[in-house]
């Protein structure tokens, strides 16, 4: 579910992985739609972790995926943080934290990003907040190069 498509036809995706003593394992995998077919989904490598991942959303050219990200030893509720992983080539940078809009007392989820300059939207306790998407996004690819 929470299917992302890029403008390339590669798709980002919720999926269950297996239970264990935390529950199920939700992750975040790939494919590529080519025509009427897909290819057989792979982990998605930037959110192939042991934490919970979903809710992705592609950027309007496919350049970067953001994400939420929680531990999954703890209630997503609690500790969902949002997540950038940017395309380079084929590959992806590991994942760097939004630190900017992450609220360390509450989950931060469901993003989308619109307008013009572009402004980030996303849900956390008390409502939707926005703010401009251009500086958090600079941080987010200064993190990502090191």
């Amino acid at each position: 579910s929470y299917a992302a498509i890029a403008p390339d036809g590669v798709v980002v995706f919720l999926g269950e992985g297996p239970a264990d003593a935390h529950g199920v394992d939700y992750n975040l995998y790939q494919t590529r739609i080519s025509g009427d077919t897909a290819a057989p989904p792979t982990p998605f490598a930037p959110a192939a972790t042991t934490a919970g991942e979903g809710d992705p959303w592609f950027a309007r050219d496919g350049s970067y995926v953001i994400f939420t990200r929680w531990d999954r030893a703890r209630d997503w509720q609690v500790d969902a943080d949002l997540y950038v992983t940017f395309r380079r080539g084929q590959a992806w940078t590991a994942a760097v934290p939004l630190t900017e809009m992450n609220d360390p007392a509450g989950p931060d989820y469901a993003v989308s990003i619109s307008g013009s300059p572009e402004r980030i939207y996303w849900k956390r306790r008390g409502g939707t907040f926005t703010a401009e998407w251009t500086p958090i996004l600079d941080a987010a690819q200064a993190r990502a190069k090191h």
